[in-house]
């Protein structure tokens, strides 16, 4: 699986709301995977470095293997990994702007994530 894209932390970082809305996206729509490993029988479990709080969510089972990675993927988590937990409304206006920025420059979404996230490396 890919892991997350690692964000500098020096002035020209990236605004952590923009950051976790790249990341929401680029989840959203399959081009980036939560870091985390199946057990033998097909559940899905996240890495210690998605700081998932598991008590939030259905354990995986066999009928439900992907309860977690489902998770991951959500808004409300990408702005948790972003360290702005309380600011899930601004991530979601974010996401909502950089996908009108997409299609009005003709770019995929992940043309328009890889781009936001190189211009801060």
């Amino acid at each position: 699986m890919t892991s997350s894209p690692t964000l500098p932390t020096s002035a020209t970082s990236l605004d952590p709301v923009r950051e976790a809305a790249c990341i929401y996206l680029r989840r959203r729509e399959r081009l980036e995977h939560p870091d985390g490993r199946k057990d033998r029988v097909g559940r899905w479990y996240p890495d210690e470095s998605e700081m998932l709080d598991q008590t939030q969510y259905r354990s995986p089972s066999r009928a439900h293997p992907w309860s977690y990675m489902l998770a991951c993927r959500t808004l409300k988590h990408c702005a948790n990994l972003a360290g702005i937990p309380t600011r899930t409304l601004e991530v979601r206006r974010a996401a909502r702007h950089i996908e009108a920025e997409a299609a009005m420059l003709g770019q995929t979404l992940r043309e328009r994530t890889d781009q936001i996230l190189a211009e801060n490396i």
